[in-house]
């Protein structure tokens, strides 16, 4: 069989969500042989090494990209260009609207197609520049996703959208001693997990946990990065509010993790505290497919992963009293109080199942490479 040759573009290589698509994706092409997948990253960074160490073809632009300066553009272009034309890539997928700005012209002019994932958030100048420029189709992570677009796009832009379910990788056992981190076995384990920054709202979970008073039977584990200069801020801030509320000894903060299903199978809860909307929420779908309990924002995608309070619990994280509703329902979840807590485990296992798994996510991405090619 003619392979079709596929050149997913990243701007960023730290452990996010969007870079977790590519490196999931090219994994799950070289299963299913239908497709030579490579990928050219702007920059360096761990997912990159991941790719470069399981054989991937793994290109990294050569200089910083600044979009403010039109040779750094143009030089951009032209380098991707010459990379089509090079590799005899067949279609190019541009992960969010700063790729697809590059991409799309270096696209046209090397005669291939473009597809360009959103994986949110929308509304940047990005996004208002990016929608000027030809793409063949535009994916989107959520529904929700996909109606926020069509606020900058317009109500005609439909025919030449899709909504790709993310998948979500479930494995079972860990080889985490809990009480490395000082957790009693009688101890219930809430967990956080995701970039260390304002907009996923760790400082709302540290402030819901002050309010649990002197409470003994839980332990907090926040893991992720501070990828950059402002985030090592918050983190301090983070840490000197941790030690004012005297919670040192309840809260472990975590970091260079590339296995998030270690830490899933060691906890019992997942708290979900952004403040911003987030278009699919990973960290959501893979704590129900892991069978925890999940708090999570009412705001964004998220919503939809947890239905109508029937796999979790939502609450308004955007509320003044937000970090005391939080408060209230970790306090209800730890005294055994109010929720069906097995019967939402079980129907969050049964969902991600029947509509998050990798398998769906990659054949639903492939066949629509085949439409488009063909």
């Amino acid at each position: 069989m003619d392979q079709k040759r596929i050149l997913y573009i990243s701007p960023n290589a730290f452990r996010g969500g969007a870079e977790k698509f590519v490196l999931d994706n090219l994994k799950l092409h070289q299963e299913s042989g239908k497709f030579l997948a490579q990928v050219l990253f702007f920059e360096s960074g761990p997912i990159s090494e991941d790719l470069k160490s399981l054989g991937f073809k793994v290109h990294v632009l050569p200089f910083k990209l600044r979009m403010s300066r039109p040779l750094s553009v143009i030089r951009a272009i032209f380098f991707l260009f010459l990379l089509i034309k090079k590799e005899k890539i067949s279609l190019a997928h541009s992960t969010m609207a700063y790729a697809h700005i590059i991409v799309s012209p270096a696209a046209l002019f090397a005669g291939v197609p473009e597809v360009w994932f959103q994986h949110g958030p929308v509304g940047s100048i990005w996004d208002q520049v990016g929608k000027l420029l030809p793409f063949r189709k535009v994916l989107f992570n959520s529904e929700f996703l996909k109606n926020e677009h069509s606020k900058i796009f317009g109500p005609n832009f439909d025919e030449d959208s899709l909504v790709v379910p993310l998948g979500v990788e479930v494995s079972s056992g860990t080889d985490i001693d809990p009480s490395l981190y000082g957790i009693k076995k009688d101890q219930k384990v809430l967990l956080w997990i995701g970039r260390i920054c304002v907009g996923k709202g760790l400082h709302l979970a540290i402030e819901a946990l002050g309010h649990l008073d002197e409470r003994s039977d839980w332990h907090f584990i926040a893991v992720g990065e501070a990828t950059n200069k402002e985030d090592q801020e918050y983190l301090n801030r983070i840490k000197l509010r941790i030690s004012e509320l005297k919670l040192e000894n309840k809260v472990s903060i975590v970091h260079g993790q590339k296995n998030m299903s270690r830490f899933y199978n060691i906890s019992h809860a997942l708290i979900h505290s952004a403040v911003i909307p987030e278009s699919f929420g990973l960290v959501v779908a893979e704590a129900l497919g892991h069978g925890l309990f999940v708090v999570s924002s009412s705001h964004g995608g998220v919503a939809g992963l947890v239905g109508n309070n029937e796999r979790g619990i939502l609450y308004d994280s955007f509320s003044k009293t937000a970090s005391l509703i939080l408060a209230g329902i970790i306090e209800e979840y730890l005294d055994g109080r109010t929720f069906e807590v097995e019967k939402m485990k079980e129907e969050g296992i049964r969902f991600i199942k029947e509509f998050h798994t990798p398998k769906i996510m990659n054949n639903s991405l492939e066949d629509l490479y085949l439409r488009v090619l063909n």
